[in-house]
């Protein structure tokens, strides 16, 4: 399993709105920031504009889908993940 793209973590602010919530001019102040999140995927590309991602590759084809893209103003950090293959289990055996 070798995908040619890099898999990362982009921690990144969102904007968020809450319509049945109901809040005073008194707490406004807890709650007046972005939303961080995380997005794990395959980095597509990457510019001053902003990070394209994918959480899917079709293997004959080299097509991906499930494309995002995070403006990069928004963006705190990109970090690199490495991919290792599945450590095989070791066979426990029943106590008794």
């Amino acid at each position: 399993m070798k995908c040619s793209l890099p898999f990362v973590v982009v921690e990144w602010e969102d904007a968020w709105g809450d319509p049945t919530e109901v809040i005073t001019l008194t707490d406004v102040h807890v709650k007046h920031k972005p939303a961080l999140y995380r997005t794990y995927g395959f980095l597509l590309y990457e510019d001053a504009k902003g990070v394209s991602l994918t959480n899917e590759e079709c293997v004959e084809d080299k097509d991906y889908r499930g494309r995002n893209f995070i403006n990069h103003a928004l963006v705190r950090s990109i970090t690199r993940l490495s991919i290792t293959k599945a450590r095989e289990r070791k066979q426990v055996s029943p106590t008794v």
